[in-house]
């Protein structure tokens, strides 16, 4: 059942379907285990009270479609204590190394923007090469990019779970979770009032259950993003909701523009210390807010057009916005909203803007 709200967003006031939104856990080291178990040949597993052919798939990285097929199961609700369960897995499904890779510094680099361009914090570079002002870096100088535990997908079977739950379509969910290197697995806090839900997605260090206390303590899980949904009473209110517009309006036809790459220009309007740059690709609108003069606004502009011609946002019906804060280089903030029809869509974050379009754009729908 939709519940209808009419208006602009509220802080509390999320979505839609009078379901609870159930995230379950999965750990990339549970699945490079398995997987070197699978290299001799498919897997038979024993059932035990309580297990379901859900949690089977999810805890060895298949599909309940694939153990349906390999076991001739006629009823996917209905296993026994007992039963065993062939699961299929290919000999080339192993867990790959983390590898390394270097990068030499030319001119006009920052740090930040070599960063984005790896998909890796700031943070990260820093402890990795030993750098005592991220702020200097030299022409030819070498930077270690490590590439530890980077994301991890959710399998089939959970994007089924999750949609069978929620009452909506797999392709409308994140099958993407970014993990920043140091955590293994991903969980999350749910909360539902009598208009509908919100997610907080987090990191873990180990597993930990969806809306376990253990999410609390940072030294085992730091939060990744939420996810939410609004219905409007109709799609007039949703895109009063988005706000979006030509990022050009205001501006005179021989305006100054920046050159964002594949022929997209980007608009710029600066003031109280800081600038706004703005651009259009479809139906989305995209603005990037940063310090007046800092050349790391104009960076991220570059690098999200040029992921933008390698991943696809959800297509909006009819409008999109997103808006990444870097006025606080420590602190950045991406919130990504888009409509589908009366819905609208939002994803907040203050992880890797281009961690996020990912995300964002593993939502298939």
């Amino acid at each position: 059942m939709l519940v209808y709200i009419q208006g602009m967003r509220k802080s509390a006031v999320a979505v839609l379907f009078s379901v609870l939104f159930l995230f379950g856990i999965f750990s990339t080291n549970a699945i490079a285990a398995d997987s070197q178990m699978a290299v001799q040949g498919n897997i038979a597993y024993i059932v035990k009270a309580g297990d379901t052919l859900y949690g089977i798939a999810l805890r060895y990285g298949v599909t309940v479609q694939q153990l349906v097929a390999s076991n001739n199961i006629a009823n996917p609700n209905l296993i026994f204590s007992g039963q065993q369960i062939i699961v299929p897995v290919s000999k080339t499904s192993t867990a790959l190394s983390p590898i390394d890779d270097t990068y030499i510094v030319k001119a006009g680099d920052t740090l930040y923007g070599i960063a984005l361009r790896y998909e890796v914090t700031v943070q990260q570079l820093v402890k990795d090469n030993s750098i005592v002002n991220p702020n200097l870096i030299l022409i030819g100088q070498k930077i270690i990019i490590s590439q530890g535990a980077k994301t991890v997908q959710t399998t089939g079977a959970m994007l089924h779970q999750i949609a069978t739950v929620l009452g909506e379509s797999p392709d409308n969910l994140p099958s993407m979770i970014p993990l920043e290197a140091g955590y293994t697995s991903a969980s999350a806090a749910t909360e539902r009032t009598e208009y509908g839900y919100f997610v907080t997605f987090y990191e873990t260090k180990e597993p930990v259950p969806i809306n376990d206390s253990a999410l609390h303590n940072q030294d085992i899980a730091r939060q990744i993003a939420t996810f939410e949904a609004i219905v409007y009473v109709d799609k007039a209110a949703a895109a009063k909701a988005i706000d979006h517009h030509d990022a050009a309006e205001g501006f005179s036809p021989d305006a100054p523009t920046i050159d964002l790459g594949y022929g997209i220009a980007g608009y710029q309007n600066s003031g109280m210390g800081k600038t706004l740059l703005g651009w259009n690709e479809g139906n989305w609108l995209l603005e990037v807010l940063y310090p007046i003069g800092n050349q790391m606004g104009i960076d991220l502009a570059k690098n999200s057009v040029n992921e933008l011609e390698t991943v696809f946002l959800p297509p909006p019906n009819d409008t999109g916005r997103i808006r990444v804060d870097v006025t606080n280089p420590s602190q950045m903030e991406t919130m990504i909203m888009w409509q589908k029809n009366e819905v609208v869509y939002r994803i907040d974050s203050t992880n890797n803007p281009i961690d996020i379009l990912d995300m964002t754009a593993s939502i298939k729908n």
